[in-house]
């Protein structure tokens, strides 16, 4: 009988795959797979660490300050942007002979750099996408679902991101969640709200009602946790990294129950999510519930269905118990806002769940991506750590991406099945915006502050030998070496005592020089330097090395 129903539900994933296949048209799979890398040794990178101190040369940004930017400063590379938009989509229209659009937004902190559309929202209808076309965002909804279960932690209706599913369904709060585990200790704790948000469950991809239809069935649940029990986990919890849309799904119901449960009445997961995440975002224009005045305001998602275009099947279709995995809608002017808050103190997280929600989860065997623990897709480009998430729903794909460390965030969509184009679009937008926000920070870097008389600190500082030397190289630029390794010195102002300056070092690399990240962090990147004045006169303490009160040498 076990065998019996396992058979079933294998059946059932295969059409469910099916039908995934059928909603991927035949242009998206030309345009998304492009050349591999062949197996062949010399088609990859070589190792190039040679020892610890010779590897890939180290990012350097200890110190910079994101300041606002003149947009004048990136005219040039926002162009370029949206050029890139253009020729893209007008390039794919005319070689498909079809008519659709795109709409791309940029927020560098709070500041709005780009929003740009072209093409149409209608076919044989010249209106252009804007900042407030609606747009269906598939799979991007999964962030949201997971930025929920961060505000529910603050808040204390969910205990912790630890929590296991077997606390919200349960015998005492049906059905019970009881899928086979034979592996380690064979129990469910480990298969927590953290696993279903980081893709590491070890459940099936697809729920058995396949996202669309069946979902809307009133006996959904039921029948989608008896599947789930009649099915061994595939892999161990919090161990593999294995994409699920059920995993997502089965999330948001487990917060609506603990929802339900603190306030002692029923809410709906759609419901909770508009009250603690879109609202308060000010995300007015963003929703489950496809209504005729949403509707009026979307544009229409197509496909490409035997060479002609047509209105996707699911365009502006509601997905039922599956809706946290994929059924938000919103507008590039939303979704600015939803990018914008994701800096410290800035939108509904505490500081520390915002550094969890992007913190990362499950590494893939590559070593350059993974998943977050907040469903975050986590790669490696242009010397930074990148949140990517696509989208690919009812006529629309969906690209966003995020960078913590610069405050940078892109999405861009289209209204046609197709998850390449966005993707395309936002890799080339970083590529070129990149470089380009660099440079126009290195420019607008505010002078260094010193001391009002810096200049008792200049000097040399030893015992018998110098060991910490301190100079000015141009006016109110500090340098110099410890050790014999060139340092550059900084004057930490907020910390300071009458009798201590506290300064702070990085290594100095030439022109032409590298330094891997092993050797940038153990020699010090923004060490403490203490500066301490007494009796016997100036004396410097650099902890990180163990070098306590030297007096001046000369």
């Amino acid at each position: 009988m076990v065998w019996f129903k396992f058979v079933v539900v294998l059946l059932l994933l295969v059409s469910v795959l099916a039908v995934d296949l059928q909603h991927t048209t035949s242009f998206d799979r030309e345009v998304h797979f492009s050349a591999r890398r062949s197996s062949k040794s010399d088609d990859w990178e070589p190792f190039q660490w040679t020892s610890w101190m010779s590897g890939p040369a180290c990012p350097r940004r200890a110190g910079r300050v994101l300041v606002p930017l003149s947009p004048a400063s990136l005219t040039g590379p926002l162009a370029s942007i949206s050029h890139i938009l253009d020729s893209l989509i007008a390039n794919v229209s005319a070689r498909y002979g079809i008519d659709f659009g795109a709409h791309i937004g940029i927020v560098y902190g709070d500041q709005v750099l780009l929003t740009h559309g072209t093409g149409t929202i209608k076919a044989a209808v010249t209106e252009t996408p804007t900042a407030d076309t609606i747009f269906s965002m598939g799979s991007v909804s999964k962030i949201f679902t997971s930025h929920l279960l961060m505000a529910l932690v603050d808040q204390g209706v969910v205990s912790s991101v630890d929590q296991p599913v077997t606390d919200f369904f349960n015998t005492q709060n049906p059905p019970a969640f009881t899928p086979l585990n034979p592996y380690g200790d064979k129990s469910l704790k480990g298969l927590s709200l953290r696993a279903l948000a980081s893709h590491t469950s070890g459940l099936a991809r697809e729920p058995v009602c396949n996202v669309f239809d069946m979902c809307q069935s009133s006996n959904i649940e039921n029948l989608i946790i008896q599947t789930i029990n009649s099915v061994p986990l595939f892999y161990p919890p919090l161990t593999v990294p294995h994409y699920s849309n059920l995993a997502i799904g089965l999330l948001s119901r487990c917060l609506e129950r603990a929802m339900s449960k603190k306030i002692g009445s029923t809410v709906k997961f759609e419901d909770l999510m508009e009250w603690k995440i879109l609202q308060p975002l000010g995300m007015n224009n963003s929703g489950f519930h496809y209504t005729d005045s949403v509707k009026a305001k979307m544009a229409v998602g197509y496909t490409i269905s035997g060479g002609f275009q047509v209105i996707e099947s699911t365009w502006a279709k509601d997905l039922g118990w599956a809706t946290g995995c994929g059924g938000l809608h919103t507008t590039t002017n939303d979704m600015l806002k939803f990018l914008a808050s994701l800096r410290a103190n800035k939108g509904v997280l505490s500081h520390s769940s915002l550094q969890l929600y992007a913190s990362p989860s499950a590494e893939n065997l590559d070593g350059l991506s993974g998943f977050g623990l907040a469903t975050w897709e986590k790669v490696y480009a242009n010397g930074y750590q990148v949140l990517t998430k696509g989208g690919l729903v009812g006529g629309f794909g969906t690209s966003l991406v995020f960078v913590p460390e610069l405050e940078l965030g892109l999405v861009s969509w289209t209204n046609l099945q197709s998850g390449s184009i966005p993707s395309e679009v936002t890799a080339k937008a970083f590529n070129v915006l990149v470089p380009a926000l660099e440079a126009a920070l290195a420019a607008a870097q505010p002078k260094p502050k010193l001391p009002d008389n810096y200049t008792v600190v200049l000097g040399v500082y030893g015992v018998s030998s110098p060991l910490v030397v301190v100079k000015e190289v141009s006016p109110g630029v500090l340098q110099g070496s410890f050790l014999n390794y060139p340092v550059v010195w900084t004057w930490e102002e907020a910390v300071q005592t009458p009798t201590t300056w506290l300064f702070r070092y990085r290594l100095n690399i030439p022109s032409g020089q590298q330094a891997s990240c092993f050797t940038v962090n153990s020699l010090g990147e923004d060490a403490v330097a203490l500066f301490s004045f007494t009796a016997k006169g100036i004396l410097v303490s650099l902890p990180d090395q163990a070098i306590w009160n030297l007096p001046k040498l000369k």
